[in-house]
């Protein structure tokens, strides 16, 4: 895949890695005080590193379980309030919740920048 075009630039893609990561540890810290015992449960869900060979692409998996009550739980971090996520109406497999059972939660966290650099948020 040597000469595959990317969709974004480095730069948005690192804001994106950057800011998901803020988002789910902002999530486990909120499950955390609530007294749940959170796990990350996606691999590098919390981190700004690519886990090229552990993530599987087009399949949503929580980012975080609680092993206590297992309760499992999506985070989305946004800039704006919306309740968006990729989602395709031509690909079935690409709908908002594939891979999400029906008693998961998906948390939306807002996140603002704090400086310049794109993983401030």
């Amino acid at each position: 895949m040597a000469n595959r075009w990317a969709f974004k630039s480095d730069v948005s893609f690192l804001e994106k890695i950057s800011m998901g990561a803020v988002g789910t540890h902002r999530v486990f810290e909120h499950l955390r005080a609530q007294g749940h015992n959170p796990l990350e449960l996606e691999r590098g869900s919390m981190s700004f590193k690519i886990w090229k060979n552990i993530k599987i692409k087009r399949i949503r998996v929580p980012d975080i379980l609680c092993v206590a009550c297992g309760r499992r739980v999506e985070s989305r971090a946004k800039t704006t309030f919306e309740i968006s996520m990729s989602h395709s109406l031509s690909d079935p497999e690409r709908g908002w919740d594939y891979g999400l059972n029906d008693s998961d939660f998906v948390a939306l966290v807002i996140c603002r920048r704090v400086s310049d650099r794109p993983i401030d948020w």
